[in-house]
């Protein structure tokens, strides 16, 4: 797989030529085209760097838990808890 093909064209975090406010744009014209074409828009932004570092994990459930629908709870519960990942390019495993 070429190196250009690795992110998708939406990914543009920390890529040149790709700025917050054209992701901003993109966004924008998706939710407006939506809109237009009478179709249920959803979106979900997660900024994930560093976000849980700092923070006491089980009192932030135990206030999330309190404001949020469960399966928004339930969501996050399991994002937080247990979390790892593995990134496999051809036969190489992290």
């Amino acid at each position: 797989m070429p190196k250009d093909e690795l992110l998708p064209l939406h990914q543009f975090g920390f890529r040149e030529g790709h700025s917050t406010i054209q992701q901003c744009h993109r966004i924008v014209n998706h939710i407006r085209d939506s809109l237009e074409e009478k179709k249920m828009c959803a979106s979900v932004f997660l900024d994930v760097e560093q976000a849980f570092d700092k923070v006491w994990n089980q009192g932030f459930l135990y206030k999330l838990r309190k404001k949020l629908p469960d399966q928004i709870f339930l969501i996050l519960n399991s994002y937080i808890n247990d979390r790892y990942f593995q990134v496999k390019r051809e036969n190489t495993l992290s």
